[in-house]
């Protein structure tokens, strides 16, 4: 099908219903034309089916012939290994801690030597109280069935056979009955299981979502079992050795990697030229009431790092482990050192695409010990209150850095983009792509520009120590014989890189990366992201945007060489904005696009948004079928969660760009919307849902757009009125707006959000940031707008 509207409903519709449409050949040919007039649509994987066209002669257009390929495995008993950490186990264990003296690490100076004290006193605790433990699993599907459904099932059957036999209408409408009976009978089993299972649960969150999923992730292959391994032409197929390689792998690629560029070298050259005249040169000691707050901000997770030791067993135990953990940390702090046996991490190779035996197709997934997580943060608060009071971190960076975000780096970009067409500029945007950024870093180079930033001493030294003489093992996980068992390679150094997984090693990333933007700016503008960057070249001439894109490219590229990262000129990509982007040429060796993907927004030449919303429609009609299967078989509690986690965290995200594209964007997401709430309320195709958008207290899409621009005017101090001009009048607080010569111009999001807040009533403009945000949802809670010109005339539409 040729793309438009009507295959975009079409696609939209299969989707809500878990199915596609298999793409297919031209089935009907004439000398003049070649279309397809049919379509194979199925809820099964691609991989398991075989669609061609058979020419049968029997009429205009083609037959087709569906050949289905869906393997029938045999299902095995497993038995897995794990520790058993039931609430009875952790009590047990909670009470054993309580009784320890930790003498043993409250009397000992040096950090090492306490680390090891008290993992030795506290794995012995553990290993008694929660041991590991072997189970059975079988992956045989539950029967929901009892003696009544039985009874039912009988006389559905007996009645069926008694149509067959007749043919008697009246017979037919008995087994139609009995068939409805039998039907809800079932479902109410199902429902029922559900809500047991969630009644049982300790853990009553993660009890709704193994429903939710069981129900979105049916196709969903599993992680494959990694069997044979591909290396330098030969199959290895012990378990042992394909760790191994693995670990091989994963520790030389970053070298490999900066070995494939040319020029490529680390130098003095690369650092800041200007040192900051304030030093951090110690950590200031922490207490139990910060270590009880950081143990409480993490979540309760069973995954764990080479000690078995998960956050879920840590938040469990806080008021016992806090003693001995705050000592080890305290002495971390200020003998800047970091304990050595934190300093391994275990990885587990994750498939991503292609042939499973390829080393290539995989990612490294690392986890790292949990009491490393907690000393991580401990030294970040330190490091962010030297970072911010003194300035330093650069305001192009939205990673990883208090009150920014992935929107607060998409609003400010694409303003950019919208201001310089404005002002009648041409605009190009390079966004670039970094081969193996956080594991190419050479740990010289980063203390050497954490020194330039001021940080020295033996906080300096509990950098260095933090960096250095790290490892890793990679465990995979081995099925013989209907038992699985962990297979782990061993240690290998990690001589580059920042740390995957960790609290610290994005932040050091982003410092990395600090001083990037003040070597762009004599010819463009940089918007970051961690590892995500955009350099915007801005001129009224062709000619001098041309030139200005290009040096921009060539200084990024230059920086690189010079700071241990790799610039990937294949997935670099350009786009051009303004009237005359037909005649700017592009940028050699880079790819020119119509739109581009970036922080999970696509963004096009035109920003009309169109791709995003077409994107985003598909997501929101799969959510659709998540959420029509999960009120099947669960409560409505388990359907509220799945549709703000998979529909309304999809709708919002961007919202505040997109939103403000065109009035039928907004209306195809607010009928996708309307479907939801009707499977929720259980109304039909034509009833108002209005009034349970306030019954569920949920925003309509148009609401959730009014309240994220709003927010974004707000909280960006967007010019009133009494700064323009000192005339005491009614109106001095409201929002000033700018005089603009283009359309393009009211899509910016604090146009709109100075807009709309304008309109709002005077109890709401009246309140500060954080108390407008509250009282500004629960307003709109109470009128769900169908438009923007509703909330224009919400004085007229709703009295409440």
């Amino acid at each position: 099908l040729q793309s438009s509207t009507e295959k975009k409903l079409l696609d939209e519709l299969l989707a809500s219903f878990d199915m596609k449409r298999i793409h297919l050949p031209a089935t009907r040919v004439t000398p003049t034309s070649a279309t397809s007039i049919d379509a194979v649509c199925t809820n099964l994987s691609p991989d398991h089916l075989e669609v061609s066209v058979l020419q049968t002669g029997i009429s205009d257009h083609s037959g087709q012939l569906c050949c289905l390929c869906v393997p029938n495995p045999v299902n095995h008993p497993v038995i897995s290994t794990y520790r058993n950490t039931n609430l009875t186990n952790l009590t047990h264990l909670k009470r054993l801690l309580a009784e320890e003296s930790w003498e043993n690490v409250i009397n000992t100076v040096e950090v090492n030597e306490a680390y090891e004290n008290l993992m030795r006193s506290f794995t012995l605790i553990l290993n008694h109280t929660c041991p590991s433990k072997q189970s059975r699993r079988n992956s045989k599907k539950r029967v929901f069935c009892d003696e009544e459904a039985r009874r039912l099932k009988r006389s559905f059957l007996e009645a069926n056979n008694r149509y067959i036999l007749t043919g008697s209408q009246m017979d037919k409408l008995r087994a139609n009955t009995c068939k409805k009976s039998y039907d809800l009978k079932l479902r109410d089993l199902r429902r029922m299981y559900s809500m047991n299972h969630i009644m049982t649960a300790d853990n009553k969150s993660k009890a709704i979502w193994d429903i939710i999923n069981s129900e979105r992730n049916s196709k969903k292959a599993p992680q494959p079992q990694i069997k044979s391994l591909v290396v330098e032409d030969k199959e290895l197929e012990d378990p042992k050795d394909i760790a191994h390689h693995f670990n091989q792998y994963f520790t030389t690629i970053a070298e490999e990697t900066l070995h494939t560029v040319v020029g490529a070298t680390s130098s003095s050259s690369a650092l800041p030229n200007q040192v900051c005249n304030s030093r951090l040169n110690e950590f200031r000691p922490t207490d139990g009431l910060e270590l009880a707050k950081i143990i409480d901000s993490m979540k309760a997770k069973s995954s764990a790092g080479l000690d078995e030791i998960s956050s879920k067993i840590v938040k469990f135990c806080k008021e016992e482990l806090l003693v001995p953990l705050l000592h080890v940390t305290n002495l971390s702090l200020s003998q800047g050192s970091f304990p050595t046996r934190l300093k391994t991490a275990k990885v587990f190779p994750l498939f991503k695409s292609g042939k499973k035996n390829d080393m290539k197709n995989y990612r490294p997934i690392s986890l790292i010990p949990t009491f490393s997580k907690i000393i991580e943060r401990v030294v970040l608060a330190r490091l962010f209150q030297h970072l911010n009071s003194n300035n330093l971190i650069t305001k192009s960076q939205h990673g990883f850095v208090k009150e920014r975000s992935t929107l607060t780096g998409l609003v400010e970009l694409v303003e950019a983009i919208i201001d310089n067409l404005e002002e009648g500029k041409n605009v190009t945007g390079i966004f670039m792509d970094l081969s193996k950024a956080f594991d190419c870093l050479g740990h010289e180079l980063i203390l050497a520009k954490l020194y330039s930033l001021g940080i020295c001493g033996v906080a300096h030294h509990w950098f260095a120590s933090y960096l250095e003489h790290r490892s890793q093992i990679v465990e995979i996980t081995n099925a013989d014989i209907g038992e699985t068992c962990r297979v782990r390679s061993s240690p290998l150094t990690v001589s580059r890189g920042v740390p995957q997984g960790s609290v610290l090693g994005p932040v050091i990333f982003i410092l990395f990366t600090n001083d990037f933007p003040s070597c762009i700016r004599p010819y463009g503008e940089c918007f970051m992201y961690a590892d995500d960057t955009v350099i915007l070249s801005s001129d009224s001439s062709v000619e001098r945007l041309e030139i200005d894109s290009f040096i921009a490219v060539n200084v990024a590229v230059d920086y690189c060489n010079n700071n241990d990262l790799v610039f990937n000129e294949e997935k670099t990509l350009q786009l051009v904005f303004g009237n005359k982007k037909k005649g700017i040429a592009g940028l050699p060796n880079l790819q020119t696009m119509d739109h581009v993907k970036h922080l999970g927004v696509t963004i096009d030449v035109n920003l009309s948004w169109q791709n995003h919303v077409d994107t985003l429609c598909g997501k929101l009609s799969s959510a659709l079928f998540a959420l029509r299967r999960t009120l099947a078989v669960s409560t409505m509690e388990s359907a509220r969660i799945a549709y703000h986690a998979l529909f309304e965290s999809h709708m919002n995200y961007g919202i505040a760009l997109w939103g403000g594209s065109s009035c039928t964007n907004l209306e195809r997401v607010l009928l996708l919307q309307k479907k939801a709430m009707r499977l929720m309320a259980g109304l039909g195709i034509r009833d108002s849902c209005r009034t349970t958008f306030q019954d569920f207290r949920i925003l309509t899409v148009v609401s959730s757009y009014i309240l994220a621009v709003v927010l974004s005017a707000c909280s960006r101090g967007v010019r009133r009125h009494a700064e323009v001009h000192r005339h005491n009048t009614r109106f001095a607080m409201d929002f000033h707006l700018p005089s603009h010569r283009s359309a393009l111009f009211e899509k910016r999001p604090a146009y709109n959000g100075a807009k709309f807040f304008n309109v709002l009533p005077n109890e709401l403009k009246s309140l500060e940031y954080p108390k407008l945000k509250t009282h500004l949802r629960r307003w709109l809670t109470l009128r769900p707008f169908y438009s923007v010109n509703e909330f224009f005339s919400w004085r007229n539409l709703f009295i409440l």
